[in-house]
């Protein structure tokens, strides 16, 4: 796998627990009656949820997501293969 693409996929990884982070920040917030806070941290989330669709999008026109898919196909089609040796 190319540097770049290991980066990205790292990059992707990171943008989406940050979200998933900012989630979980606006839910407490929610709870204890904070809703400006919950607000920020919801809008937060969708920025980060906007930046790792972007680098998806980029992911997709490079043709880098059909060769992961090809990839894991090929990895799923050999360990099913192994099992039934």
């Amino acid at each position: 796998m190319p540097p770049e693409t290991r980066k990205n996929l790292c990059d992707l990884r990171c943008l989406m627990a940050q979200a998933r982070a900012h989630r979980r920040l606006a839910s407490t917030a929610q709870r204890l009656g904070q809703i400006d806070t919950a607000g920020q941290h919801i809008g937060d989330a969708l920025a980060l949820e906007r930046d790792a669709i972007d680098l998806l999008d980029a992911l997709e026109a490079s043709g880098t997501l059909i060769a992961i898919e090809a990839l894991v196909a090929s990895a799923t089609s050999y360990a099913r293969e192994r099992r039934h040796v």
